[in-house]
């Protein structure tokens, strides 16, 4: 059974004024702005993501030996917070903590030798 056409078409056309506009762009903003914000917060509420966050973070700016100092469990961020901060007291972790560097070497740093062949890797001349 075919269709029958139609014999007319209507077009609706809405036109927003300034003020419309601005409200609409408000709310697109409003929405963005949740639609980003929603996750980190889950996050920040979730204390093994932040434990996770936190490693992550001391690994790669410390190295894995400061790291390997946390306990790993916790029962609130406080908790967390409180023994990242004894962690990085310790006079032991001084000299990693005054300069802030890397203490785990990157697997291909060593056998490329220089940063030319690093940047070439990237496509970069």
């Amino acid at each position: 059974m075919s269709k029958n056409k139609p014999k007319e078409t209507i077009e609706y056309v809405i036109r927003l004024q300034d003020k419309e506009r601005q409200i609409l762009d408000n709310f697109v903003m409003a929405k963005n702005v949740n639609l980003i914000s929603e996750p980190i917060v889950e996050i920040l509420k979730d204390v093994s993501a932040m434990t996770t966050l936190t490693i992550a973070y001391l690994t790669f700016r410390y190295g894995g030996n400061i790291s390997n100092q946390l306990r790993g469990t916790y029962g609130n961020v406080l908790d967390l917070v409180t023994d990242v901060e004894s962690v990085l007291s310790n006079p032991a972790n001084a000299d990693a903590i005054k300069f802030g560097i890397r203490q785990i070497p990157l697997p291909f740093v060593g056998s490329l030798g220089n940063i030319e062949n690093i940047l070439n890797l990237f496509g970069v001349n």
